[in-house]
């Protein structure tokens, strides 16, 4: 997990603005959608096309923007980051809030991930395993491109940190499906 001027450029506070509107989009489509299997051909259209923009976006942040290192550079010793950026002993303290920052973007880049691919998934079987196994495997080959490519380092904990957020995005998904079900069903009497 490298310092990069990225961390330094790119707001928290743009990245759960995205992280937001995503949120709101799926919002409206599973309260327009209720209780069908599958979506409209505008809502698919609206989910691909933020899909695509979305994939775009990480594309250049994890890949195009960074210059290019001289050699391959992996990382593979879980949680190294993590046991640099905080202490905790005595307490939990931040150390290096740089990389602190980072890990919380990695795991903040895979929200919306986690967010609309049960969405695009519903007519599908287990949509939350395919989601989080799409999110995981989005990570390795993201990795891998960068050790290939040499613009980032292969780490184990950018695996770890951006499968945590597919996963909190999809728990975030189905709160907000349980949550337009409750209110449906109890404010609006829609069963």
């Amino acid at each position: 997990m490298s310092e990069l001027p990225l961390s330094s450029q790119t707001s928290l506070w743009v990245d759960l603005g995205i992280i937001a509107a995503v949120w709101l989009t799926i919002a409206v489509i599973e309260c327009r959608a209720r209780d069908r299997m599958r979506l409209t051909r505008g809502e698919r259209l609206t989910l691909w096309a933020v899909l695509a923009a979305y994939l775009v976006i990480y594309s250049y942040l994890t890949l195009f923007y960074r210059s290019r290192f001289e050699i391959p550079r992996m990382l593979l010793k879980p949680f190294r980051s993590y046991r640099q950026a905080f202490s905790f002993t005595n307490g939990f303290r931040i150390r290096r809030l740089g990389l602190a920052r980072q890990i919380l973007l990695n795991v903040l880049v895979y929200v919306p991930l986690g967010l609309m691919l049960p969405c695009l998934l519903r007519a599908r079987k287990h949509p939350y395993w395919l989601t989080a196994l799409l999110g995981l495997g989005l990570s390795v080959a993201t990795e891998a491109l960068q050790y290939f490519t040499r613009r980032g380092y292969c780490e184990t904990d950018d695996l770890i940190n951006n499968t945590c957020g597919c996963l909190l995005g999809l728990a975030l998904f189905a709160l907000t499906r349980l949550l337009i079900r409750r209110w449906k069903r109890n404010i609006l009497n829609i069963p």
